[in-house]
Order: C-alpha cells, then structure tokens, then sequence
C-alpha cells in the first residue's frame, strides 16, 4: 500500500467509459479520510470514444489539478491503447499499471485504414515503462455483473483488492451508495466485488511485496 503523499493517479479511457464516476468515488473515499483532493481532466475530441485522461491527487496540502509528468503512481487504464499513451507520458520505473484487456477499436482501424497493435505488445511496453502491470478482465467482468458499463467501477475494485491505495473495501461500498442512483447501486456493487476478488488474485501472485504493504 502507498503510504506516501501525494498519490498521483491517473485514469486513462476514451468517452463514455466513466472517467467521471470512477474519478468521484475515489476523491469520495479520500475526503472521508480527511486528504485534500485535487481533481483534472484532459480531453482529446471532443466525443465519443475520444480521448479522455482523468487526474486524481490525494495530499495533506493543497495540489494543483494535474499530475506532473512522469510523476503518476498509479495509471488506472480502460483501454489498452489509451493506457499505454498516457503511460509514455506519465509513468516512472516505480508507476504501477492496472490496465482492461478489452480494446475499443477506433473507426480508422475498423476501416483499415490504422492499425491497432495487439494486447501483448501493449502490455510488453507497457512492462518496459512501469514497475507493476496487471491485466484486468474487468470489462468480462462487468459483462457477468450485468451490464459491461460498469467495467469503470470493476477497475476501481481491483485498484482496492491489490491494496493499492489506504482505503478499505467498506469504504468504497460506502462510497457507491453515496454517488449511485439507487436503482444501479446493486449492479455496481457487484462489478466492484468482482474487480476486488480479480485484484486479490493479483496480490496472491506476490508481485508488489516492494512497494506494498
């Protein structure tokens, strides 16, 4: 677990993947824990499946909106492609990467027009720019919780079951029931237990022994 402050994170999607709601759950649980929160958001066009990079600092003073380069802690990714730019822009050698293996293919390379590089290249850079990578399912995930929207909050319980940051599973329960509607918090809750148990899966492996408590 990180225990030093600030902790930069940064989410990394395209639009309509739920960056914002994703974005507020966390600032929700560290405001509750009494941390200054900061959050940015950067945009490429200005649609649907463009660009979207959320950033999200946690401090015990007051920090400007957007993490420095190079200085993320953690890269949240909801598509691979996305995550591995914003990675070449905001990764260190101590930076871990939780990344959905699901792509969303752009309309140039639907046409054939560009090419989109397969997941074990994305993840092989990937592994060469961050300390820590770890593949989530979370949009298969989100699928069998009821609907594949919710892989945002999937990744969310992942980022939570690897012990990633101080917050407990209780936390973000808690948090859901606050900033979900009523009718979509079940469907939320269970794409959050199932990214928590995918993100335990990961920590048994042993891989962060280093850098996590």
């Amino acid at each position: 677990m990180y225990d030093r402050i600030p902790i930069n994170i940064l989410i990394a999607g395209v639009g309509g993947q739920g960056n914002l709601l994703a974005s507020r759950l966390l600032a929700d649980v560290a405001l509750e824990k009494d941390y200054q929160v900061a959050i940015g958001e950067t945009k490429g066009a200005s649609q649907r499946s463009g660009s979207v990079t959320s950033h999200v600092r946690f401090s015990s003073s007051p920090q400007g909106p957007l993490i420095p380069r190079g200085s993320a802690h953690i890269i949240v990714g909801f598509e691979p492609l996305e995550t591995l730019r914003a990675s070449r822009k905001y990764s260190s050698p101590k930076t871990t990467v939780l990344v959905d293996s699901a792509p969303i293919v752009p309309m140039m390379v639907a046409q054939g027009l560009q090419h989109y590089p397969p997941l074990d290249e994305i993840v092989s850079e990937l592994d060469s720019l961050n300390k820590h990578v770890y593949v989530v399912e979370a949009t298969e995930l989100a699928r069998t919780a009821g609907n594949p929207i919710v892989m945002n909050v999937v990744m969310l319980g992942a980022l939570c079951g690897l012990r990633l940051l101080p917050f407990a599973r209780e936390q973000f329960a808690d948090s859901i029931d606050r900033n979900v509607p009523t009718k979509h918090r079940k469907l939320n809750r269970r794409a959050f237990e199932g990214g928590y148990e995918q993100g335990r899966m990961h920590r048994a492996t042993g891989r962060e022994e280093d850098t996590h408590a």
